[in-house]
């Protein structure tokens, strides 16, 4: 059979498979007997051989089979059968690649870190200058520190010997105010979560909790329980920066 193209040709004879020499095959040295010659052309399922017969071939196969009895004797036995080459199979449209989902970004919290070290009175004096509404005259009249705010000042005077010293005895208000400038307050989880209680480490620090009041000790309690204008004798305040 003469196969047009560039199609593949397969042939066995019984348990013997036939070599392609130009198109047709050739079985070597057979054995006289009945034997069952199969073709196929293309990429054809076990399932579809023999299907030229009945023209059920699908694309890209056709399938050739013939009972085929080898006589006794010498000598070349030729067997012409006309199967012509397979349907093409019909051409598949590239399909571009879906573009994978972008990454979620996935934001995971660091760690708290150290804030800085803790405002003395010195510093919130500087900043009293230019912030009056925060000296006592103000700040408790207007409701946002109760009695013993900034105790011992004057104006914006520190007491005396007190200058170097973390100051106490302000609000959650006004240590919060004065953080605008630094970051914010200090978190509820920022380092330092314990430290030596000492002339500049009050015992207790105003902190902030997701933007509200807070405080932490020493010994590493920290609690939520504390008003905006609250007043703690011994409770200073850091910034975060």
């Amino acid at each position: 059979s003469k196969i047009e193209g560039e199609w593949p040709l397969h042939s066995s004879l019984g348990p013997r498979l036939g070599k392609n020499i130009d198109n047709p095959m050739v079985f070597d040295a057979l054995v006289p007997g009945n034997y069952t010659l199969t073709a196929r052309v293309g990429e054809c399922k076990d399932t579809s051989l023999g299907c030229w017969h009945d023209e059920k071939c699908e694309d890209g196969c056709n399938s050739y089979r013939h009972k085929f009895i080898v006589p006794f004797g010498q000598g070349q036995l030729e067997w012409d059968f006309p199967m012509p080459s397979p349907k093409p199979k019909p051409a598949v449209a590239e399909v571009a690649p879906r573009p994978s989902q972008a990454p979620k970004t996935v934001t995971t919290p660091s760690p708290k870190g150290p804030a800085s070290r803790v405002v003395l009175a010195s510093e919130f004096a500087s900043w009293l200058g230019s912030h009056p509404q925060w000296q006592q005259k103000s700040a408790i009249p207007e409701g946002r520190a109760k009695a013993g705010y900034l105790k011992g000042w004057d104006g914006a005077t520190p007491p005396a010997g007190t200058a170097n010293k973390a100051v106490v005895n302000v609000s959650w208000y006004s240590a919060n105010a004065y953080c605008r400038d630094h970051g914010g307050l200090a978190d509820i989880a920022d380092k330092p979560h314990r430290w030596p209680e000492g002339d500049t480490t009050p015992y207790i620090e105003l902190r902030s909790n997701e933007g509200k009041p807070a405080w932490r000790s020493n010994d590493g309690r920290d609690s939520t329980q504390i008003g905006l204008a609250d007043i703690m004798a011994l409770a200073g305040f850091r910034c975060k920066r």
